[in-house]
């Protein structure tokens, strides 16, 4: 697969991809790819084995850190935001899950990303 059609499967510019064969590939070029393709973050960042993920392999619920920045692990994020979910109008609450399910397809998607950050901006803080 060239340059162009990698970039196409995960939703980034085609040069962004050609600096990684420069420079090396991102974490989050790595973790696009393990998400798209199945094969391990981690080969792709040091090529330690496994290559591919799959059955038999781990999933870490450990935080994350990217860039110098750290996230929270995933169980944390995913019951927050059933959380928010729950407190969204009907309406906000169908856009906010048609949202989620086009970032399933392309998970890198900024515009996805902010559309949902509106819709969940519009939840009242709790009392």
């Amino acid at each position: 697969m060239g340059p162009s059609a990698l970039a196409k499967e995960l939703n980034e510019a085609v040069q962004v991809v050609t600096n990684w064969g420069t420079r090396g590939v991102s974490k989050a070029g790595a973790l696009s790819a393990q998400r798209r393709f199945h094969v391990s973050a981690e080969w792709v960042l040091s090529g330690l084995e496994p290559k591919m993920i799959g059955d038999g392999v781990a999933i870490s619920f450990a935080p994350m850190t990217v860039g110098g920045g750290s996230f929270p692990p995933l169980h944390i994020v995913l019951e927050a935001l059933a959380s928010s979910l729950e407190r969204l109008p009907e309406s906000a609450r169908q856009e906010a899950s048609a949202l989620l399910q086009a970032m399933t397809l392309a998970p890198d998607s900024k515009r996805l990303r902010s559309n949902l950050q509106a819709v969940l901006e519009t939840i009242e803080p709790s009392k």
